[in-house]
Formats: structure tokens, sequence, C-alpha cells
């Protein structure tokens, strides 16, 4: 299924990972995914160091040389952690971030680096972003480094951290989903029983959350003036509100349904779509059979 939206073409193949292509020729994944959690070990192979991806973190003492240009993180005693994301500095997209690490106590003046920073093999991802939280209750961005670096250190003072991590919910869509349609600057697919969404003007990022349950498997949509028509075989619901907070899912027929995702079309503004009985339309509130 394929789908036009602010100069992207946004498509799906059974049983891949949805993609998106501006220029026709470089292809990427929807989104980015966050770094993934694995087992580190070692030399041996065998020994478990650790697990997951996230960062860890030790302090380091500031070098006597004043031409490094290093400052204390505070100056005054602190607790913080660290976190860490992907990013493509050309369209900005960023992925969900990693495990957060362990909490380090630190003293007036420390500075800390950080290791096991995992980089990412998809071929969009540009750059790392390195969060902190210390004096804060929110993670803030510390710095970008490029993706290829696994070790950096931490010198930024406290009092220069400006912007806040806002990814924490920006999910890919799940490998296999279908019936790519957008409304209310919304994308919507389904996969099995499943309607997935997007965030609004934000086609990269599906939340885990949003996403609803239908009593059977989902075989297509259809936005209409009025909502957007949930179809299995046999029964035809319209989810309804234009934003998440307002969406519900009402029933619209339990005689008819609809057989094929790509047979839902507007013919000049009427909906019509493929059913068991035949085709299908919309009219004075109730579907009809046309033939």
């Amino acid at each position: 299924d394929y789908l036009e939206y602010d100069n992207v073409l946004y498509y799906t193949e059974a049983g891949n990972k949805p993609y998106k292509t501006k220029d026709g020729v470089t292809v990427n994944f929807m989104g980015i995914a966050a770094p993934i959690d694995h087992p580190l070990f070692e030399n041996d192979g065998v020994t478990p160091i650790m697990e997951g991806s996230k960062p860890v973190v030790s302090i380091r003492a500031i070098p006597d040389d004043p031409e490094v240009g290093e400052s204390p993180i505070s100056g005054s005693n602190i607790t913080v952690q660290y976190t860490y994301t992907y990013y493509n500095d050309i369209d900005g997209t960023e992925s969900a971030p990693a495990t957060l690490s362990n909490e380090l106590a630190l003293d007036a003046g420390d500075v800390t680096v950080l290791d096991n920073i995992t980089f990412s093999t998809d071929p969009q991802v540009t750059h790392i972003r390195i969060y902190r939280l210390g004096l804060t209750t929110t993670m803030q961005l510390v710095k970008t480094i490029p993706n290829n670096i696994s070790t950096t250190r931490d010198a930024v003072p406290t009092t220069e951290l400006t912007t806040v991590l806002e990814s924490y919910s920006y999910q890919q869509p799940v490998a296999g989903i279908m019936g790519l349609v957008e409304a209310y600057g919304i994308l919507f697919g389904f996969k099995g029983t499943s309607l997935y969404y997007s965030m609004i003007g934000k086609p990269n990022y599906w939340p885990a959350a949003q996403q609803y349950l239908i009593k059977a498997d989902i075989t297509g949509l259809l936005p209409i003036q009025n909502g957007i028509f949930i179809f299995t075989k046999t029964e035809t619901f319209m989810l309804t509100g234009s934003k998440p907070e307002d969406f519900a899912i009402i029933p619209v027929s339990k005689e008819q349904g609809c057989i094929s995702h790509k047979s839902c079309k507007l013919v000049k503004n009427q909906p019509v779509w493929a059913c068991l009985d035949g085709y299908a339309t919309w009219s004075s509130g109730y579907v009809q059979v046309l033939s």
C-alpha cells in the first residue's frame, strides 16, 4: 500500500517494516528503532558483563591543561543518569531512548565519561544524542555525536542545558502493517485485529499505546467526512473524532464489511468498496449494496 503525505511517499510490504522515500531513490524505514538491549560479554564470549545497551558512566577528573576547555558539570554535589537516542540531522527524525544508565553520584567539579554507546546500523541515522538527568526532573540534551562513537566525555555545565528529551514514545510502526491512509494529519494502518495510528503531523512516530483492537481481522480503512470506516470482512465500524483524545469507535453495519482494502475509494466524494455481496456505499447514514 502507498500513501503520499507532505511530499514524502510512504509504503508497506507484507511482513516488512514500512518504508519512506522523498526522492524515489533513497529509501529508509519509517521512524528509527531505539537502541536495542543486548548482552555484553567478557573476552571469552561467555561470561556476561552486563545486560543492555544502556550507557556505562564513570567519573573523570578535569585535565590540568587549560586548553582543553572543560568545565565541571555542577558546582555542587548531584546525582546523574544518562540515556541516548539515534538521530537523523537531515529530517530531524529521532528514536525512542535507550535504557537509562545507573545513577552516579558526582562531587562538585566532576565530569563524566560514557561508555557502551551502541551505534545504529540504520543508514538514515547520522548522529547519537546524549541526554542527562541531573538537577532537573527531565532528561536534557548534553551533546550530539557522530553515529560511530562508543565513548564520549561529558563536561557540559548543567546551567547550559536547555533542550528536553521528547522522544519517549517515538516508536516505529509495527512490521507488517498495511492499509495506510491519512486523516487529520495522522497516518493510520492495520495489522490483524489492531488499528494503529501515528502522532499528529509526525508520520514517523507510532506510539505503542496508540492502537485499538477490533473484534475480527481488519480488512480495510476508508476516511470520509464523518470519520474513518474500519472494515472487517462482515462488519463496518467508524472511528470518530479528529484527534486521539477524542477518538471513539462506533458500529455502523453488522451486515456488510469489506473484502479488500484496495477497493476502498471515494468516487465523486461517494465512498465505495467491495463487500461479500458486491459493491457497497454509504448513503443517508446507512451502508447500502449497489450491485
